[in-house]
Formats: C-alpha cells, sequence, structure tokens
C-alpha cells in the first residue's frame, strides 16, 4: 500500500469553510444570532487549520470578517471589531499582489481600521486601495470614497489643512467617476460639501474661496434633490444643504441663499423624527439661520397679520424664531397691539417650526 501523498488527503478546512457559509447564508436569511456564531466558529476553525502560504487563505479570512463585522453590527462587542481589524489585516497579508481582490481587502481594512479609531492606519489602507486599482476599474470611485472619509476624520482630529486638500481631492474625484445611478454618488456629494464648506470658513478671506463654496452648494443640492423624501438620510442632505446656503448667505449677504437656507432647514427639521439625537442641532441651526434676517421684518409681520395676508400661527412661528417674545415685544406692542399681544405670547412649543 502506498502513502498518500497531501493533496490525496485534500484540504482539511475545506469542510469547515462550507459549514460557515451555509450557517452565514442561514444568518442572513434567517437573521438568527445563533447562525452568525455558528459560522464564526466553523470558519474560526477553518482558518486555524489553513496553512500559511495556502492560496484560500486570504479568501477565507475575507470571509471570517464579514462574519466578525456582523457580529460587531448585531452586537458591538469592542473584541469583535478588534478581531475583525486583525482578521482584515491579515487577509491582505494573505493575498497575493496580483489578486483582483486585493483591492477590496484593502478597502476593508480602511473601513474596519476607521471603525476601530486607527484613523492613520485607515488612510494608508485606502490609500493603498486606490492605488492597487488602475484607472477604470470598476470599483475605484468607491475606493476613493474610502480614502476621502479616511482623510476627512484624520482632518477632525489634526485639523491638517494638507488632508482637507486631500479629502476635497478624493470625494470630487470619487463623485466625478461614480455611476450617476448609484446611490452611493450622492453620499459622497454630501460629503464633497461638507468638506468644501469647511474649507472656505478656514481660509476666511483668501482667493478663490468663492469657488469652494459654490461648490459645496452644488455638491449639496445635487445629493438632496436625488434623495428620496421618505428615505432616513434626506432630513441630513437637507440639512447639509441648508448649512451650505447659510455659510454663503453670511459671508456674501445673499438674501435668497437666506431664504432658501431657511427653506432647506425647515424641511430637514420636518424630516427628522422627533426621537432623534440630530433634532436639536437642526432646531439651533433654524435660529441662527432666522437671525440672519433683519429685525425690521418683525414689523411687516404683524401688518402682515392684521391686514390678512398672513395666518396668525404663521406669522407666530415666524415672529418666535426671529425673538418676538423677547427684545423686539414693545415694537410690536406699538405697532400692532392686538396682533402682537398673540404674537409674544403663542405657544412656544411652535418655535421650531418656520413660515413660509
Amino acid at each position: 500500500m502506498t502513502e498518500r501523498t497531501r493533496s490525496d488527503v485534500g484540504d482539511p478546512a475545506e469542510t469547515l469553510v462550507a459549514e460557515g457559509t451555509a450557517a452565514f447564508a442561514e444568518y442572513w436569511r434567517t437573521d438568527r444570532p445563533e447562525a452568525l456564531d455558528a459560522a464564526t466558529g466553523a470558519l474560526r476553525r477553518a482558518v486555524a487549520v489553513t496553512v500559511d502560504g495556502h492560496p484560500e487563505l486570504a479568501a477565507r479570512l475575507t470571509l471570517l470578517r464579514l462574519c466578525l463585522q456582523a457580529r460587531f453590527q448585531e452586537h458591538g462587542d469592542p473584541a469583535d471589531l478588534a478581531a475583525m481589524v486583525d482578521t482584515a489585516a491579515r487577509a491582505v497579508a494573505a493575498a497575493d499582489p496580483a489578486d483582483p481582490e486585493l483591492p477590496r481587502m484593502l478597502a476593508a481594512l480602511s473601513r474596519a481600521s476607521l471603525t476601530g479609531g486607527d484613523v492613520d492606519g485607515a488612510v494608508t489602507a485606502a490609500r493603498q486601495a486606490v492605488a492597487a486599482a488602475p484607472p477604470g476599474h470598476r470599483y475605484r470611485w468607491q475606493y476613493l470614497g474610502e480614502l476621502g472619509e479616511a482623510l476627512w476624520r484624520r482632518y477632525g482630529r489634526d485639523l491638517d489643512r494638507d488632508d482637507l486638500d486631500a479629502a476635497a481631492d478624493a470625494f470630487r474625484s470619487a463623485a466625478s467617476a461614480s455611476d450617476p445611478d448609484d446611490p452611493g454618488r450622492l453620499r459622497l456629494l454630501s460629503l464633497l460639501s461638507n468638506v468644501l464648506r469647511t474649507r472656505f470658513v478656514q481660509a476666511g478671506d483668501r482667493a478663490g474661496d468663492q469657488a469652494d463654496i459654490d461648490g459645496a452648494v452644488r455638491a449639496a443640492r445635487a445629493a438632496a434633490d436625488g434623495t428620496e423624501p421618505a428615505g432616513p438620510v434626506y432630513a441630513g442632505r437637507l440639512f447639509n444643504l441648508a448649512l451650505a446656503l447659510g455659510t454663503r448667505a453670511d459671508h456674501c449677504d445673499d438674501p435668497a441663499d437666506l431664504d432658501d437656507a431657511i427653506d432647506a432647514a425647515r424641511r430637514s427639521v420636518e424630516a427628522t423624527p422627533s426621537d432623534d439625537p440630530d433634532l436639536p442641532e437642526r432646531l439651533a441651526a433654524l435660529e441662527f439661520l432666522h437671525s440672519l434676517r433683519p429685525a425690521a421684518g418683525l414689523d411687516a409681520i404683524v401688518a402682515a397679520v392684521a391686514s390678512g395676508e398672513v395666518p396668525l400661527d404663521e406669522a407666530c412661528d415666524i415672529a418666535r424664531q426671529r425673538g418676538a417674545a423677547g427684545a423686539y415685544s414693545i415694537e410690536l406692542l406699538s405697532s400692532e397691539a392686538d396682533a402682537a399681544f398673540q404674537l409674544v405670547g403663542a405657544d412656544p412649543v411652535a418655535a421650531w417650526r418656520l413660515g413660509r
């Protein structure tokens, strides 16, 4: 009897990979945590018995990373996050440099690193992903987006202008190269708007700033206009548009921009659920935008109420946003006593709402 070779015996991990893959598919069908735990356990054992240099090691590590990512999203366990980052890094290290999946693995490592708070590692991995995906690559625009997000996060930590400039370039290139019908493009445009608006504000009066704020408005408007109003991100994209328009109105003294900013902010608040943690910030922005309007307009509100041109409840909302209950109350009372009394005494709960 001849001794069997290693290849005759076969790969001892294949059964475990099949078991883990089937359990992971079951998890996505049923949302049962037990199936996800079974998939993670099987794939961990499969990776443990796969020798270094095995042609399937990177792919098996990628499957395990997907399971750990799902577990972290399900439970928020820091141990799963740490294992996810480590597994993503091991997959990249095990991949053949010519593997067409390498850019995707690098992008996954960037996302995992960013989630784990390692922004420097995220930037490095995202840059490698872009470099590994030649121009014309189907997903290169997505990797550019990953790079933009990592740079944007690092700018928030270090306030390094080079990171801000690089983030703007990455987001702009990603949006330009993306499929116009891909919903991911709208997210890139919204992020690009934030970056350009920030650069405009940080730069002050230096030449070329106007192009940044104009670009921020265009990108934010395109993102908001392309988003389904019933979707969960619509309010946030309207808010970004309000910020861009409000910034331009404040710096460029454009009344039309201010009107558009208030309208976008009002719609953002109306689309935000009452228990959303972002609601207070959006309400504060509405109040600030209204504060940019000339106070003299309050007399016109009262006169319009007295003449019947503006409904009282609508005028109450406008007046409260402009401070009618405070410094302007005497002025209002002297202008039209009855209407002003009702304006000042209006239900404060209505203060968040805006008039047309």
